[in-house]
């Protein structure tokens, strides 16, 4: 089979942009090659769109063009090149993943190129659902046209309320696109299902996959002498969120942290950036680990967790929630998002209410004084990751939607 790839990057973000998944289909026989806007692999069948000026043009001049303007995802022309490409041409499968974090694709390419060959589309949030933002929260507007935006300011901002047109002019494209979805979980289903942009397409749920070998569990001392947690804390993991981000509920997690009374002295294992805050410095040992990109340090320090938490207040999936349950890590996890579902909750990890951070204190304390629900929810995360998402079976499900929609469009005629 002949497949095509495209999204922003090849290794930022490779455990779900299709970059892994590229990889394996490749080692299965499969010719693959994927466009991205900007590589630093450097392998050979991993191509980037454009050419430097217009790579310049798209994210210096077309990022403040398109936000002086109102829209989103429309004026980018570096993947304009798609449609001559021979590559795409002669493909069977043209697979979009993440093509509108960074400005290099115009949505206004999608109608042609689906109808160059069988089209599949990976959402990864709401954006291709609402007017502007990534997540709609409380606001229900994305049912029924958004604009009078409640949140302008919320991701993907806009500086003025054009957020009606833009849903619109996304309701006009996507009538006219034949494109098969892929969405990870039920939660992000449903919300398609329900959708007036998304909801007449076809829509296939298959979880994201993982690496259960690289992501399994490990001698949780060893793991915590790698990062200099001193013997006998409790440590908790998580990822800080950047700021300006309202998705991953940073309040809810420095509020639990600083109410929280720890049972013993603990550590803070900290992905993609830094807590500031003096008292909680003082209060708890802080490792920044930066921003992850080894698989192999990320299971190491999720290994070295008591406990790992996500408190996001919208997520589509949550795939650190999973790379810890398969180290035999417990999680913590809000409600309202798609993590229940994802984690089997109660089964494989424990849910707070949404964005309260003294429940989500309360959990902490209850759980690490309970080693034996700690234990339980060791084994049953590690099954679930192995019945679940084992990246192999990823990669068939993939495989078959894949055959289903070429034999769908053979039986078209097309």
């Amino acid at each position: 089979m002949k497949i095509v790839q495209i999204s922003s990057d090849d290794l930022a973000g490779m455990r779900f942009n299709g970059f892994l998944l590229g990889r394996t289909l490749q080692s299965l026989g499969h010719d693959v090659h994927m466009f991205v806007r900007q590589s630093e692999s450097g392998e050979p069948w991993v191509s980037e769109l454009g050419n430097r000026v217009v790579r310049v043009v798209d994210r210096l001049g077309v990022r403040w063009l398109e936000r002086l303007a109102g829209v989103q995802s429309l004026l980018p022309l570096s993947a304009w090149q798609l449609p001559r490409s021979s590559k795409l041409r002669n493909a069977d499968i043209a697979h979009l993943h993440l093509i509108y974090n960074a400005p290099f694709f115009s949505l206004f390419l999608l109608p042609l190129l689906a109808r160059q060959c069988a089209a599949v589309w990976t959402i990864h949030d709401q954006w291709p659902l609402t007017g502007h933002c990534t997540y709609s929260l409380a606001c229900d507007r994305w049912l029924t046209g958004c604009g009078q935006c409640p949140d302008l300011a919320r991701p993907l901002t806009m500086l003025w309320d054009n957020t009606a047109q833009l849903f619109q002019l996304k309701k006009r494209l996507m009538r006219q696109t034949d494109i098969q979805l892929v969405v990870a979980s039920d939660w992000m289903r449903q919300r398609v299902e329900r959708s007036p942009i998304l909801g007449h397409l076809h829509c296939k749920q298959i979880p994201f996959g993982i690496d259960l070998e690289t992501f399994r569990p490990r001698d949780r001392e060893t793991c915590r002498r790698a990062f200099g947690v001193a013997s006998g804390n409790h440590v908790l993991a998580f990822r800080r969120p950047r700021p300006g981000n309202p998705y991953k509920g940073a309040e809810c997690l420095l509020h639990a942290l600083r109410c929280w009374t720890p049972i013993r002295r603990t550590s803070l294992l900290v992905y993609d950036g830094e807590i500031r805050d003096e008292s909680l410095h003082e209060k708890y040992d802080i490792v920044h680990l930066g921003w992850v990109r080894d698989s192999e340090v990320l299971a190491q320090a999720l290994n070295a967790a008591d406990v790992f938490l996500m408190p996001s207040l919208a997520e589509s999936f949550g795939l650190m929630a999973i790379e810890a349950m398969a180290c035999g890590t417990p999680v913590i996890v809000s409600d309202n998002t798609s993590l229940p579902e994802i984690v089997k909750a109660p089964e494989g990890g424990v849910t707070v209410p949404n964005g309260d951070g003294q429940a989500l204190a309360t959990a902490l304390t209850n759980l690490l004084s309970d080693q034996g629900r700690r234990d339980e929810l060791a084994r049953a995360g590690r099954r679930i990751a192995e019945q679940e998402y084992a990246f192999d079976t990823y990669v068939e499900r993939h495989l078959e939607l894949y055959r289903e929609i070429l034999a769908r469009r053979r039986g078209s005629g097309r």
